[in-house]
């Protein structure tokens, strides 16, 4: 499985979203009025420690003692106490994830709702829109099919994010429980064996049908141990082992939505750590396939050669980047080497990188921070 941006299946409300994602990327403002407003929180916390989130009043403290100012400053303020007004609003508890971005001398004002499985609390102003946690939140919302099923029987749900849909099968429960008659065991078990098989074809097929109208391409399976090494030829032959992500063992049929989804999703985190793994192994072992690093990813992004892009573990990485002329250097520098601007600042890495190759034609996947932190800092598979 590869959740890639570029590769992800989505529904028309996530194409929106992705268009809104792309047309942000775009947005430069000279004067540094550009809001950038997130609010989550996790959907599943760690019992083991309190979940601390920063309050909108720090935020906004922090924000206008480092503010800017200058022309369309009154815009600026007015776009600032709208997006703390809708902030305060929102509960820092909802599970629910929420952006606003505001650029007024833009006339850019965009909000988005998600049910993404993300944690973020910020409030940024920069001359450009912060749009690593929207990525994030976007992968987190990415479609899949949850299958519970025993013998006999079958559910079949739609996950999105926080989401969880049932959806209504047709497949009527069949009884096996095996009826005792004098002389006839052995045909009585043979009958079975082949009401399980068409049961399971029956159930294949309804679930390629699903996964087909939803648009959906992973696939989750619960259901007792003993059964999956039945079930798994069978998933193999219909030729969906690949959409597999994996299955875990359901303890009941009747199990809470609540509960699927959280199972349902431990299974996908470890399908896709598996799949950040194997892609940062590849690094290692192919290096001459690959750009590593922010200096290399970020040239070899400009000429056009990036064909899969990997964030890792860039929350320290900064680069200088010219207002002018948009040229960007890895050192801490004051003036622009290539026009001798005066407007050099430093800019996250994530961000800089993130925003060029939303510009071309790149597969971007991005892990949580938690995830990310057991990599390098970045990586890139490269056409030629």
């Amino acid at each position: 499985m590869s959740p890639g941006i570029a590769a992800t299946a989505v529904t028309s409300h996530e194409t929106e979203t992705l268009s809104t994602l792309l047309s942000l990327a775009t947005l430069r403002d000279p004067n540094a009025h550009a809001i950038s407003y997130y609010c989550s929180s996790e959907p599943f916390p760690d019992k083991t420690h309190t979940h601390k989130l920063t309050t909108l009043d720090h935020l906004l403290r922090r924000v206008t003692t480092d503010g800017p100012t200058g022309p369309d400053y009154l815009t600026f303020t007015n776009d600032l106490t709208h997006v703390v007004t809708l902030g305060e609003k929102t509960s820092l508890n909802s599970p629910r994830f929420r952006a606003i971005f505001a650029c007024g001398s833009q006339d850019i004002w965009q909000e988005v709702t998600l049910p993404a499985l993300v944690s973020e609390c910020s409030l940024e102003i920069d001359r450009f829109f912060r749009l690593a946690p929207l990525l994030r939140a976007i992968q987190s919302c990415e479609p899949h099919c949850l299958v519970l099923t025993e013998h006999g029987k079958a559910r079949i749900l739609m996950v999105r994010g926080q989401e969880i849909e049932e959806i209504e099968t047709p497949l009527p429960p069949i009884d096996f429980r095996p009826k005792s008659v004098p002389g006839f065991s052995h045909h009585i078990e043979g009958n079975l064996r082949e009401r399980s098989k068409a049961f399971i074809h029956d159930l294949i097929v309804k679930i390629q049908h699903v996964m087909q109208e939803h648009n959906c391409k992973h696939l989750v399976i619960g259901c007792r141990k003993d059964l999956w090494s039945e079930l798994s030829p069978q998933f193999h032959k219909a030729k969906l082992s690949a959409m597999i992500a994996g299955h875990f063992h359901l303890p009941s049929f009747e199990i809470s939505r609540g509960e699927a989804l959280s199972e349902s999703h431990a299974v996908m985190a470890k399908d896709r750590e598996r799949f950040y793994k194997t892609f940062w192994e590849k690094v290692q072992e192919e290096p001459r396939q690959f750009a590593l690093g922010v200096n290399s990813v970020l040239n070899h992004l400009e000429s056009g050669r990036v064909l899969q892009l990997l964030l890792g573990n860039l929350v320290e990485a900064h680069v200088s980047e010219c207002a002018d002329c948009q040229a960007w250097a890895i050192e801490e520098r004051t003036l622009c080497s290539t026009c001798g601007g005066a407007r050099v600042a430093r800019v996250p890495a994530e961000e800089l990188i993130l925003r060029k190759a939303l510009s071309t034609d790149v597969e971007i996947f991005a892990p949580e921070q938690a995830t990310a932190k057991q990599f390098g800092q970045v990586a890139a598979l490269l056409r030629y």
